[in-house]
Parts: C-alpha cells; structure tokens; sequence
C-alpha cells in the first residue's frame, strides 16, 4: 500500500511538472505573440507612413542638384542621420530650412540610406529603430527613408529621387544636364550678380590646380579701395596652407582649407564660412560693403576692378546664390542643343556662358 501511494506521489509530481512547463511555454509564447502585436502598432502605423510621405514629396519637389547631392551623400556614406537637436536637423543642407515641416510632424530622428540595409552600419541608431531593420524587406534598388517619432513609433518607406535629364529656358528651349563643368584655366562664368554684405554662396567642385603662389581665382568679385582688396573672393593663393578667402570692405584673409583633387563643399551664410574639408570660420562683424564698389561676381575666376583676373582649372558641380536667405541664382550644369557647354540658373530659367577664351569640357 505504501508503495502504491509513494508511485501515486511521483505520479502526481511528475505530470504537475509537465503541466507546468507546458504552462510556462504557452506563458512564454503568448508573451512573445503579445509582444510582437504590440510592437506591431509602432512601425509603419498608416499615419505615420503619411507623414514620411510628406517628406517624399517635398525631397522630390527639390531641384535636380539638391538631389544629386543627397544621392552622393548616401552613396558615399551609406547613411545619413539627422537628429533633431535645439529643433535642428543637421547632415543634409536642403533641409535646413524645414524644421518647422519635420518638427511639426514629430520626427525625432530622419535617416537615409540604401534601400536594402544589408551592410551599412545600424550602430548609431536607436534600438527601435534597430527592431524596425529586422522586419524590412531589403528586396530594392532605391533608397530608403527611415524615421522615429517622438511618441517611439517607427516608420520606413522607399524613395525614387525624380531626376530629370533635361532644363528648358523662359523661350522652352531644351539643354541636357551634365554632372559638371570643367575649366581648363581661360573659362569664367559672369553671373551678372553684384555682392553685399548679404551675399551667399554654395558651391560643390573639384579643384584640378595645385594650391601655389600664382594665386589662381575661383570665385568672386574684389577692388581696391585705399590701398585694401574689399568684396568677396577666393583663390588657390598659398597665402595660406588652404588657399585664400577674403571678405570685406577692407578685407581680411581667412584659410579656407582649400584641397586639390577633392570634391568639397563650401558654404558661406550670415558671415559663416564652412567647408566638408573643416573650414568653421566666423567673419569679422565689421566687413561691410560699399555700394556700387564692386563688379558682378565672377565663376571660375574672379572679377577685379571691371577685369578677370587668372582664371583657375576646376570642375564645379553646382553653384547657389543667396541673398540672406533668398535664393538669387542656382546653377546647374549644362550642354545646349549646340553641345556647347554653359550653366543654367533655375531661377531666371537662364543659361550663362563662357566670357573668356576656348569652351569648358563637362562629363
């Protein structure tokens, strides 16, 4: 009898046991299910997928060399975080001017990269965002928009960036986009665009010349004033390590961290100057100009007193032109029905062309 019952016990042991680790599974599993739905509310909820939409239309709503821009980026970086710091989202500059778009959408952190995610490097990324990767389907050639949201919900779409082959001036004639144009050393472009103390500027190039004492001109317009260069200019000099950059009524020089042989930036804005090469300058406060004092800013050269100076060997990408923060001229390469070589400024729908000697080459 007491045998039977001590069976009876183990019995009893035995299938409590069972039954509980069959509870403690179902436990287990319905957690992960549990989860996993609720997880499912915070990525790619249908508004917050609107919302990214909104960002489609507007990187496609920009010109051709802002996108350009953002694609070599990407190309070149695999992925580009923007975070919203002080209501700030920095890393791309066409969006600079549209936080109150991004803020008023409740986007915490915007990120572009290739579409299939496969191999670039997540480690910046918040852990949400990091869950979100994993239930990606990597199968596409385009690129890829990813966003967190203040609230922690997660959203991704794909993007196609619309760019078009052609530009039409006001008379609907057509020209054919190019990457670049190059100079040999006896182009410039006259840009009909007098500087003040507003004047901006965004320029992506490649420069070909060796930075050296014969002070070769990239961009700009200066004059002698008492005994002083004034106005805005910068050259491959060696004055300094980087070229030169002068700015002002009575211009003082600044080393605007110029390389050969290198795709750069450079940006000046509100007396910034700045550079991918590390440039961070803030300008004298005190530069001013002085009507009526200065020639029109010249391209590949540099206007000086109603005269090119030495023109430099460059490809430029595209040039922008600010006043404040008004867009004034926005170049972007281009070949006519002629094939000959010019910018185009988006604009005035405008095409300018070579004032010096032979044509500029362009790829």
């Amino acid at each position: 009898m007491r045998k039977s019952r001590g069976f009876a016990l183990v019995e009893t042991l035995i299938v409590s046991t069972i039954i509980a680790t069959i509870l403690i599974y179902v436990f287990v599993q319905f957690n992960a299910l549990q989860s996993e739905y609720n997880e499912s509310f915070k990525y790619n909820d249908v508004d917050d997928l609107y919302k990214l939409d909104s960002i489609k239309s507007y990187i496609n709503s920009l010109d051709n060399t802002a996108k350009t821009n953002i694609i070599t980026k990407i190309t070149s970086d695999d992925i580009i975080i923007m975070d919203n710091e002080d209501n700030t989202y920095t890393n791309i500059t066409y969006f600079d001017n549209q936080n109150d778009l991004l803020n008023n959408l409740g986007i915490k952190t915007l990120v572009f990269t290739k579409a299939d995610i496969n191999n670039v490097d997540t480690s910046n990324l918040s852990r949400n965002i990091k869950n979100m990767i994993k239930k990606i389907d990597n199968k596409s050639d385009n690129y890829r928009i990813i966003a967190e949201f203040n609230n922690g919900n997660c959203a991704t779409i794909t993007i196609s960036f619309l760019i078009s082959e052609f530009e039409y001036d006001s008379d609907g004639n057509k020209y054919n986009i190019v990457e670049y144009l190059e100079s040999t050393g006896t182009q410039y472009i006259d840009t009909e665009y007098i500087p003040d103390i507003n004047t901006g500027f965004y320029m992506d190039f490649i420069l070909n010349d060796q930075i050296s004492s014969s002070g070769k001109r990239i961009f700009g317009s200066s004059k002698r004033n008492d005994g002083f260069w004034g106005g805005i200019m910068l050259s491959s000099w060696a004055n300094y390590t980087g070229g030169q950059f002068a700015y002002g009524e009575r211009s003082v020089n600044y080393d605007p961290k110029l390389v050969s042989g290198e795709r750069m930036w450079i940006n000046l804005s509100k007396k910034k100057y700045t550079s991918s090469t590390g440039a961070n300058l803030s300008l004298s406060q005190s530069s001013t100009f002085l009507d009526d004092l200065y020639g029109s800013l010249y391209m590949f050269n540099v206007h000086t007193e109603n005269m090119a100076a030495v023109s430099t060997s460059l490809k430029l990408y595209y040039l922008k032109i600010y006043n404040n923060e008004t867009l004034v001229r926005d170049y972007i390469p281009v070949i006519d029905s002629s094939s000959r070589p010019c910018l185009f400024d988006e604009v005035s729908k405008t095409c300018y062309y070579n004032q010096g000697t032979g044509e500029f080459l362009y790829g």
